[in-house]
């Protein structure tokens, strides 16, 4: 298994969520107030829009280099609680820097991009939602900008540091027949071999939808979203470059140790990522709250959104 495949598998799976499937509730179904606007960057606009009333709430979603749409679900659900601020992240979404270099996709931008966005809305300090990939950012933000950070709800995120990789892989491959290993082996070759974006999309596409249902408790769930899968909601490229950095740049241990702010962490007790990885976290954060989802995956919101809502709604109650 390349890398490429062991490092953020959910880079290409949380590309299969369309915005329709994430109404989880009579509530979600509501229309909520929307808004848009921007913050210039270097060279780009750093694009965003909200939804919802109330105490600022930042969402960040998976990759690197994935649509946050996948998670405007979420957003849509507690809306009518908090302003929900959905960040197209560096790279996707509107928000692409010119012709993308590896100097412009960095860690320490991401973090930036956070810090100029809370900066421009006038925020104090932020809470942050982030999913996978998404959590892992957070996590770099409240190291950098500790004085920032209200409180952090950390959803099936990767780890403190990249060393969950190989047990993610493994988690993946194990739930895999033969047969499905072997049709994934054919794909990731297609991959390997795309001579254009075209062809280079239609390969991932079919990669996704042999390995989505990996990711979920309930497969069925899998085969449903995967039936609206989208072509080009994942950036490869940001994601090859920021995976060359994160290797590089990407440890918060030490800086979690010392975070005093408040932190949920949610966990799907069968996620493909590690459960040490939410426990080595929680044992880091002494301000922190650890809670497993039984009969859930990497997506609790769409698996069981009952449970995931009452614990982030009841989290984030107590902190305002």
């Amino acid at each position: 298994m390349k890398f490429r495949q062991l490092f953020l598998l959910i880079a290409f799976v949380a590309s299969l969520v369309p915005t329709a499937v994430l109404a989880t509730s009579s509530s979600a179904m509501q229309v909520q107030a929307t808004s848009e606007g921007s913050v210039q960057r270097d060279g780009f606009a750093l694009h965003y829009r909200t939804v919802g009333t109330g105490i600022p709430l930042l969402l960040l979603g998976g990759g690197p280099g994935t649509e946050v749409a996948y998670v405007a679900g979420i957003a849509q659900e507690l809306g009518s609680s908090y302003k929900c601020i959905l960040l197209e992240q560096r790279g996707t979404g509107r928000s692409q820097p010119p012709n993308p270099t590896s100097d412009q996709m960095t860690l320490k931008l991401f973090v930036e991009d956070i810090e100029a966005l809370r900066a421009s809305l006038n925020i104090d300090r932020l809470m942050i939602l982030g999913h996978s990939w998404g959590g892992m950012l957070a996590m770099a933000y409240a190291v950098a900008y500790p004085n920032r950070v209200d409180s952090l709800v950390l959803v099936d995120s990767g780890g403190m540091d990249l060393s969950f990789g190989a047990i993610f892989r493994d988690n993946i491959a194990a739930r895999a027949s033969m047969s499905e290993r072997q049709e994934l082996e054919k794909a990731d070759a297609a991959i390997e071999r795309a001579s254009n974006t075209k062809a280079l999309n239609a390969a991932r596409i079919s990669y996704s939808r042999l390995r989505t249902p990996f990711y979920f408790y309930d497969r069925k769930l899998a085969d449903k979203i995967v039936a609206l899968l989208p072509g080009d909601s994942n950036q490869q490229r940001v994601f090859l470059l920021m995976q060359t950095d994160l290797t590089n740049h990407y440890d918060v241990r030490s800086g979690m140790k010392s975070l005093s702010r408040p932190v949920l962490i949610i966990q799907g007790r069968q996620d493909p990522m590690p459960e040490t990885v939410a426990i080595e976290i929680h044992e880091a954060v002494a301000n922190s709250q650890l809670v497993f989802i039984d009969q859930c995956g990497h997506f609790p919101w769409i698996e069981q959104p009952t449970s995931f809502y009452r614990a982030v709604r009841g989290f984030l109650e107590r902190q305002h």
